[in-house]
């Protein structure tokens, strides 16, 4: 398989799983499908060398711009005015200047 096709199979296995352990409704069983998620997640990133925590520091600094916002019927906060948008791509482009993010890039458009 390829790199590619073994991330996704991972992140959406384990997404169905926590989906099914929420619908079951066992908080413990949550939180560990939850874990494992991340898990996959973050061997996700990891295969493809990306180092994510600057990358989560920019997520992060985002999402509190949303602090201000009204909600949804669902609940979801919806953006405000000062909502601030991600800036990701110079953070990769950054890893990759500098040596931190291997060469992986390339197998995420075209399929490794």
């Amino acid at each position: 398989k390829s790199l590619k096709k073994l991330r996704i199979n991972l992140v959406e296995e384990e997404a169905k799983e926590v989906v099914t352990a929420i619908e079951g409704g066992s908080l413990s069983q949550v939180a560990k499908e939850l874990c494992d998620l991340i898990y996959v997640t973050v061997g996700t990133a990891l295969a493809y060398g990306i180092n994510l925590q600057p990358v989560w520091d920019e997520v992060h600094a985002s999402n509190m711009t949303k602090t201000d916002g009204s909600k949804r019927a669902d609940g979801k906060v919806l953006k405000p005015a000062n909502y601030k948008e991600t800036d990701i791509e110079p953070l990769i482009d950054d890893q990759i200047r500098t040596g931190i993010l291997r060469a992986r890039k390339a197998a995420l458009p075209d399929g490794e």
